[in-house]
């Protein structure tokens, strides 16, 4: 059964294939950050949160008021849990 860990690599990977920055961030200061930072060729940038593949992940209090706060801002994230639904996002954010 995938992990978070494998569906990350994937997603990475993919981001990579289509000249898309991709950084895994690590917020120690900022619990609840999301997981990955997307810098499309365009200039677009997107926050992506990743959750299990296992489909028992939810978003945990402070990723809920991240978000919240980031999507004050006008800052595009969005969540996914499996690879197919992160093709289809970025898929539909590669044209500006």
């Amino acid at each position: 059964m995938p992990v978070e860990a494998d569906l990350q690599k994937k997603c990475i990977n993919h981001c990579k294939a289509l000249n898309i920055l991709a950084y895994k961030v690590e917020a120690a200061s900022q619990r609840g950050f999301p997981d990955l930072l997307l810098v499309f060729p365009h200039g677009h940038v997107t926050f992506c949160e990743l959750k299990s593949p296992k489909g028992t992940g939810k978003l945990s209090p402070w990723q809920i008021r991240v978000r919240q706060q980031l999507r004050n801002n006008n800052a595009d994230i969005f969540t996914t849990d499996s690879f197919a639904q992160f093709i289809d996002a970025v898929a539909g954010r590669l044209d500006p």
